[in-house]
């Protein structure tokens, strides 16, 4: 048994690192969640986020783009010339995809720096 540990350590290791990062990160991400909606934020912070970027974009390209809060939800309607097109929910706004990515990168040994490099380039290109 303790051959079989040896000869799979490197895939141990890496199932571990990765399953406590996504789990941590997990974790405090939706506990900020429970905390923004606690204190009576309709609509999360990073969410909000992307829906001011949606609408600076649909603005720039020229069209005429409002983003409000969905009545006793935590999602934004997107509404190009006062006509609603889309819902912006929770989930669109990449944190959970960008949690994924960090976990797999960390669990990935390599040296301290390339790590962070990677996730801060990483985790910013998924957001754009």
């Amino acid at each position: 048994m303790t051959d079989l540990w040896k000869i799979y350590r490197p895939v141990w290791q890496f199932l571990l690192v990765f399953f406590g990062t996504y789990g941590v990160m997990s974790g405090l991400y939706f506990y900020a969640l429970d905390f923004w909606a606690e204190n009576g934020l309709m609509v999360d912070p990073i969410t909000n986020l992307v829906g001011q970027q949606v609408e600076y974009l649909l603005t720039f390209l020229g069209f005429s783009a409002q983003i409000a809060p969905w009545e006793q939800t935590g999602n934004l309607v997107i509404s190009v010339v006062d006509t609603p097109v889309a819902r912006l929910v929770e989930g669109c706004n990449a944190v959970s995809v960008m949690i994924l990515f960090m976990a797999f990168v960390v669990a990935i040994p390599q040296r301290i720096t390339h790590t962070l490099s990677f996730v801060i380039l990483g985790v910013f290109l998924i957001h754009i």
